[in-house]
């Protein structure tokens, strides 16, 4: 069984709203339609604008993550989006049907469509382009990871080679040494953070 695009449909309804808010042309489906078409047309702006490649340093991992997230916005939120273009293209023709419907929203969808499906092509087009890139960050995060622990290990052992582990250092001179510690230790949460944060994005969250 092959489903409807966006099925199954549920209705809900609300008691406080008013009564002509349940009418198919009333002032609801008014402002779905216009806050609908204004929805897709900021996604596929700043979109387009935020996987383009051109005059942006994508060597740089920070730009390269950015332009990677929003190509996989592209991929992740094309079924929610067609569906959108869909349910608004069929409103719209409704809204003809009853002689209320209006010419600018009927042309507007219809760019939004082909603006969308050009927007497909590039998220397709730029994410064959940083692939290599995206590939090569993933590597070097793994290598960085693999001395980050190696590092870790090094200083958990010398750590305990620290003069505050011995008696005759004393209690005053022991804890003013370990506040340096804690300074020390921030420094490896802080590459943690950035590490991790750097997995995530290179697609193996498990990596750290």
């Amino acid at each position: 069984m092959v489903h409807v695009r966006g099925s199954p449909y549920k209705a809900s309804f609300k008691a406080a709203s008013a009564a002509n808010f349940n009418n198919l042309t009333g002032p609801a489906m008014v402002k779905y339609i216009s806050s609908g078409l204004e929805e897709l047309h900021s996604f596929i702006v700043e979109t387009t604008k935020g996987a383009q490649t051109k005059d942006k340093n994508i060597q740089d991992v920070k730009t390269l993550i950015s332009v990677k997230d929003y190509v996989e916005s592209v991929f992740q939120q094309t079924d929610d989006i067609i569906l959108k273009i869909d349910c608004l293209e069929e409103s719209l023709k409704m809204f003809q049907e009853h002689g209320i419907g209006k010419d600018n929203q009927v042309k507007q969808i219809k760019r939004l469509s082909d603006e969308f499906a050009n927007l497909r092509k590039l998220a397709k087009d730029i994410r064959k382009e940083i692939t290599p890139l995206v590939q090569a960050e993933k590597e070097k995060t793994t290598n960085m990871i693999k001395k980050f622990e190696e590092d870790l290990k090094v200083y958990t052992t010398e750590l305990k080679k620290r003069d505050f582990y011995q008696y005759k250092t004393g209690t005053q001179e022991a804890k003013a040494r370990l506040s340096l510690v804690g300074d020390e230790l921030k420094q490896f949460d802080d590459r943690i953070v950035d590490l991790g944060y750097n997995a995530t994005k290179f697609d193996n969250p498990d990596m750290i």
